[in-house]
């Protein structure tokens, strides 16, 4: 798979990744957020994480569903 022209996606689709990989992609940053609303728990933020992302692409599905409806009508 390429992402952003000829550069390979390093991360095959489908792949669960690991704790460690995941913060590093997110940044300890972005992370802080999920440890905040979980009281600093690594592993319930990571799985809090998950749970956002597939509630995001739940909802990124439904919207791709309205846009072919849109244009077909």
């Amino acid at each position: 798979m390429q992402i952003g022209g000829n550069q390979p996606n390093p991360i095959p689709a489908g792949v669960p990744l690991s704790p460690q990989a995941t913060l590093l992609l997110l940044g300890r940053a972005r992370f802080q957020r999920y440890l905040s609303a979980v009281g600093g728990d690594d592993q319930t933020a990571l799985a809090l994480y998950a749970w956002n992302a597939g509630v995001a692409a739940a909802a990124l599905t439904e919207v791709w569903h309205l846009e072919v409806a849109m244009r077909n009508a």
